[in-house]
């Protein structure tokens, strides 16, 4: 198989899923190893294909509504109550923002949609030795890509998250 063939079955296979693939997965399918599916992803970026990489793997982006970003402030021990609020009013959080003073922007790809994806995230975030983004931002400040179904559903995350405090 060619890396044009190989990099079709990559989309092929992220388009099928309903949840991300890992790099593993991909390379066990492919019969290659994984640093040449890294490079085959960077490939397909790089010809503009949108393929999100998180912990739990890639998938392709799948627009399903209304885009915002928002500013939020808040702890590291509120990051739970934070997403909660925007996944049960229907919100997906697609990424975490912050603006460093030395490196700029510093975004990475959380894609959380569903309570089961927050409880994994939530694990990995206390599991792990890394601090999250907002730790390293000034006053826990940090910016957010959410996908919300209407208008209205972003009307009552704001809400929300204005009543907790953690709305800018």
């Amino acid at each position: 198989m060619d890396k044009q063939q190989r990099r079709r079955c990559i989309i092929q296979a992220l388009q099928e899923a309903e949840t991300p693939v890992s790099g593993e997965a991909l390379s066990q399918l492919l019969q290659v190893t994984r640093q040449i599916i890294v490079k085959d992803v960077a490939a397909l970026r790089a010809d503009g294909t949108q393929i999100l990489s998180t912990s739990r793997g890639y998938s392709l982006v799948k627009k399903k509504g209304i885009r915002k970003i928002i500013a939020v402030r808040h702890q590291p021990e509120q990051i739970k109550n934070e997403l909660e609020i925007i996944i049960r009013n229907g919100g997906a959080v697609l990424n975490v923002m912050i603006e460093h003073p030395v490196y700029g922007e510093i975004r990475g790809d959380i894609n959380i949609s569903s309570i089961s994806e927050l409880f994994k995230f939530i694990a990995l975030v206390e599991g792990s030795q890394a601090k999250p983004l907002l730790s390293v931002s000034e006053g826990g400040v940090h910016l957010h890509t959410i996908e919300v179904p209407s208008e209205e559903k972003y009307k009552q995350i704001k809400k929300e998250l204005k009543e907790k405090g953690f709305w800018i």
